[in-house]
């Protein structure tokens, strides 16, 4: 194939859609440089401003036959490449964004999870505060708080099912809120509301 001299944008164009593969080499000859330099000043990734004026080149050869240009081919190109630099960082940003937040989620995810291990070693560290709380109760005054804090039953409730008084059933839990709150102060914490 002998070089193509520079011909007029109708001659070249003429010459591509009739299939002259000479009309895109020198094309690509005389453009590619240009382009890339423009691509990847804009994008600042050489192999992403390499792909789109390759892909540039290859749509013009594949729809030769389709082209319709009404303006110089040199603003064709230039248009083309800068629609498809426009093209590639909308995607990259769109791509960026969503990395962002599957990566946000992630984090946010990884916090949660580590709250949620944090509340239980605490709800844990609660739960053999009050059964050592428990374990240091009488057996009534024990059976009272079990019924009270565990069960959620009333003062009333509780002097009637074990057919004791309300001022003993609240003697009782004085008693074991006592004794929890001890060592709930031992562990450091200063509330022992749950055994009102």
């Amino acid at each position: 194939m002998t070089p193509l001299e520079p011909h007029p944008d109708d001659t070249l164009l003429a010459m591509l859609i009739d299939g002259d593969e000479r009309a895109i080499a020198f094309l690509y000859n005389q453009y590619y440089r240009s382009l890339f330099i423009m691509a990847k000043a804009q994008l600042h990734s050489p192999d992403e401003a390499d792909e789109i004026v390759q892909n540039l080149f290859i749509t013009i050869w594949y729809r030769r036959t389709r082209l319709n240009m009404k303006r110089p081919l040199l603003r064709y190109l230039l248009k083309s490449v800068q629609n498809r630099i426009r093209n590639a960082l909308r995607d990259n940003y769109h791509q960026r964004v969503k990395m962002f937040s599957i990566e946000e989620s992630h984090r946010h995810e990884q916090v949660l999870l580590a709250e949620a291990a944090d509340s239980q070693i605490h709800v844990n560290e609660i739960q053999r505060c009050v059964d050592n709380a428990k374990q240091k109760m009488k057996p009534h005054v024990r059976k009272i708080f079990e019924l009270r804090v565990e069960q959620g039953k009333s003062q009333a409730e509780i002097a009637g099912e074990l057919d004791v008084s309300v001022k003993a059933v609240e003697k009782s839990l004085a008693i074991a809120r006592k004794i929890a709150r001890a060592l709930f102060v031992k562990r450091g914490w200063q509330s022992c509301d749950t055994l009102k």
